[in-house]
């Protein structure tokens, strides 16, 4: 939207539960910035926090500034390579990490799927912090092998893992974006909160079955669940 601040897209909006997650976090980072749309929404709802965005590509930043409105703003960071190498050497700890990188309309980089990935982000989170991924990818099925493969991932890292399928959530074979919610301490799956409530509302409750490895930097077929999902 060039003449509003509302998130044009539902997945973004699940964004915003780091909100009912760590009411009063102070430092978030956002892997992919794309057209910076959630970046400039938590700068709005967040006035007392900060973000650091990791975006491969400067082009994009270039094309958010003129045409996106995205501003120029002490709290925000924006650092232009490769997430991995970011996540590798970065030692800053964040209550909020927000994933939304792909390298193709279904596929995740793989470097950013694997085990040793999501372990640097767990190291560089707070206790009471949340990594939120947007995936998009069924659940069941043929077509849900990656999400399977990424909730299993998560789960050998965190001890605490939530599915939130946004568009359908009673329906774990349609592909959807999928949000992965994972955290050192469980989540409180109430809210007074209106819009949180909606949100919390989604969690997939059904089985997620354990028929796929974890990914590894050793093995990580993420393209090849990215084309079954198309099939």
């Amino acid at each position: 939207y060039l003449d509003s601040n509302e998130l044009a897209y539902d997945y973004t909006k699940y964004y915003r539960l780091a909100g009912h997650i760590v009411p009063d976090m102070k430092k978030s980072l956002m892997i992919g910035g794309a057209g910076y749309s959630y970046p400039k929404d938590f700068l709005r709802e967040h006035p007392q926090a900060s973000i650091d965005v990791v975006e491969i590509d400067p082009t994009l930043t270039d094309l958010a500034k003129k045409y996106f409105a995205l501003p120029e703003d002490k709290r925000l960071t924006i650092y232009h390579e490769d997430a991995r190498t970011f996540l590798n050497r970065e030692e800053n700890q964040y209550d909020a990490i927000f994933n939304d990188a792909f390298s193709s309309y279904y596929s995740h980089p793989f470097q950013l799927a694997t085990k040793e990935a999501i372990s640097h982000m767990a190291q560089m989170l707070t206790e009471d912090g949340v990594i939120i991924t947007n995936t998009i990818s069924a659940i069941e099925g043929h077509q849900g092998k990656f999400l399977r493969a990424e909730y299993a991932t998560y789960k050998s890292v965190f001890p605490y893992v939530y599915v939130f399928p946004v568009a359908l959530p009673e329906k774990g074979t349609v592909v959807q974006n999928v949000m992965l919610v994972a955290s050192k301490k469980p989540l409180n799956l109430q809210s007074k909160n209106k819009e949180f409530k909606a949100y919390l509302a989604n969690h997939w409750q059904g089985e997620i079955p354990q028929d796929v490895p974890i990914l590894t930097d050793e093995y990580a077929p993420v393209e090849h669940y990215a084309i079954e999902i198309m099939n």
